[in-house]
């Protein structure tokens, strides 16, 4: 990401010379999640940029925040902040 040398994640189309080619093809049902804590400021910058984001930026009861959108092969990412939980969703847990 950006401003941390540590991280980096790309995105290439399942075409690309650097997949081998037996791999060379769209995936289906493949989540990866990746907590980021700016993740509103990462929302705006990809929306803007027109990916396809088939989960719109939402907050969870059970404590997340977050969008999904998916890479040219088909592989869809969470992106993740860890927010408080609901006080209903809490309750469900209390004895």
């Amino acid at each position: 990401m950006e401003g941390n040398e540590n991280v980096n994640l790309a995105f290439v189309s399942a075409t690309h010379e650097t997949v081998p080619e037996a791999y060379r093809k769209t995936t289906e049902g493949v989540l990866l999640n990746f907590e980021f804590e700016e993740v509103d400021d990462l929302y705006e910058r990809l929306q803007s940029a027109n990916l396809n984001i088939p989960l719109k930026l939402r907050d969870e009861p059970w404590g997340q925040r977050h969008f999904i959108v998916t890479d040219p092969c088909g592989a869809m990412v969470d992106v993740i902040k860890l927010i408080e939980p609901s006080k209903e969703y809490q309750e469900q847990y209390v004895a």
